[in-house]
């Protein structure tokens, strides 16, 4: 079988349902007996964690999930007033937060993974949120807690370059 190149095709290759006929999902390193990747990337050696303000202290008022989504819209101009650090647990909880921990490899997140696999990593360029300096940070899912990074030069220059000259960005 020959694989398609990276491209849009590509992708749309991918999500079409032939691709279960093309791949023997019994060779999957899941299968296999193969050890997930671990729930969270570590820490390194005398890291200073940078604890958030956790579920049962945020104020974050409920929002209906329909109306959620019928109120959606996109916005390109933002307020000037920075996050707050109880803003900033809430989306982090809600995108690659933990649930309950099952055993050493297995985390429930807010979000699915098959297998709970979970193979990504959190990374912010904070620039305005209450309390953070602005850097580059790394987001621990199992503290519930942010690390730095970097603090490199021209940081917000940088990203705005990398999102091809939006300022919002």
């Amino acid at each position: 079988m020959s694989k398609p190149s990276i491209s849009q095709s590509a992708g749309r290759h991918f999500l079409t349902d032939r691709i279960r006929l093309e791949v023997d999902w019994r060779r999957t390193a899941q299968s296999r007996g193969i050890a997930p990747p671990p729930a969270q990337k570590p820490a390194p050696e005398g890291a200073t964690l940078i604890p958030l303000p956790d579920r049962e202290s945020w104020a974050i008022p409920p929002c209906d999930l329909e109306e959620a989504i019928a109120r959606r819209e996109s916005r390109r101009r933002f307020l000037p007033s920075p996050l707050s650090r109880e803003e900033l647990a809430f989306l982090l909880w809600s995108t690659q937060g933990v649930r309950a921990r099952l055993h050493e490899a297995a985390v429930l997140r807010t979000v699915p993974s098959a297998g709970c696999r979970h193979p990504f990593e959190t990374y912010l360029a904070i620039f305005r949120v209450e309390g953070l300096a602005p850097g580059l940070y790394r987001y621990l899912p199992l503290d519930h807690a942010l690390l730095l990074e970097q603090t490199p030069d021209q940081l917000s220059a940088r990203v705005v370059a990398a999102a091809r000259g939006q300022g919002f960005a």
